[in-house]
């Protein structure tokens, strides 16, 4: 003997039960996806890898990066070694962040490139002790933002006097009284550059990882 049942979904009580049923398991899902997120996009969006079904591509594989490898890049923006550039890396990842709204059926929020927490990374090491000013972010003020130096050029000068004749060698220079210094504006869009080329390897790693968890819970 076989009885077959059906579910009247005119009925208000059971449409309820299937909508939270489904959102349920559809929060859950959401919740496994960004904890997934989370621990493997910051390092492929910052320093590669991973392979895979979406191809991301990297800051350090970026036209900035690689100029701010230089040593004329280390001598025009000071630096006497490349701590800096470590803690660029460092709060690009710390500033990426995937997580969710509190409302159900659950959304997806991601948030990119914190500026005011990646000018704390990277304040300048001369910053306060004499002609900067405390607080001023070599990356997010110059790089960024574009702010120059007023009353100064950059002259290299090679090896000797300046602060960074040990990393730039014949590149070294000093800011000399006169004229303006700015870092090169065809950077000032390069983090949202950055960003955009990665929108679709993010949409394909996002999709794959829901439908995987979709499945799981």
């Amino acid at each position: 003997m076989e009885a077959v049942l059906q579910i009247d979904m005119r009925d208000a009580k059971n449409r309820k039960a299937l909508k939270r049923a489904v959102n349920k398991k559809w929060n859950m899902a959401v919740i496994k996806t960004v904890n997934v997120l989370n621990t493997r996009l910051p390092n492929l969006l910052v320093r590669g890898g991973g392979g895979g079904l979406a191809e991301f591509r990297a800051f350090t594989s970026t036209t900035l990066w690689q100029f701010l490898n230089t040593p004329g890049a280390w001598a025009e923006l000071g630096f006497t070694d490349l701590q800096p550039l470590d803690d660029l890396l460092t709060a690009l990842i710390d500033s990426i962040n995937v997580r969710t709204t509190k409302k159900s059926p659950k959304s997806i929020i991601f948030e990119f490139a914190d500026m005011q927490m990646i000018a704390r990374f990277t304040e300048h090491p001369a910053a306060g002790q004499g002609q900067l000013r405390t607080g001023l972010s070599w990356f997010v003020d110059w790089v960024v933002k574009g702010v120059p130096v007023t009353d100064h050029r950059f002259v290299e000068t090679g090896p000797g006097i300046p602060r960074s004749s040990m990393l730039a060698g014949s590149r070294a220079g000093l800011m000399r009284a006169g004229g303006m210094w700015s870092f090169p504006p065809i950077f000032r869009t390069a983090v949202d550059d950055w960003l955009m080329m990665n929108m679709r390897a993010l949409k394909q790693m996002l999709e794959a990882n829901l439908r995987k968890a979709i499945k799981q819970v």
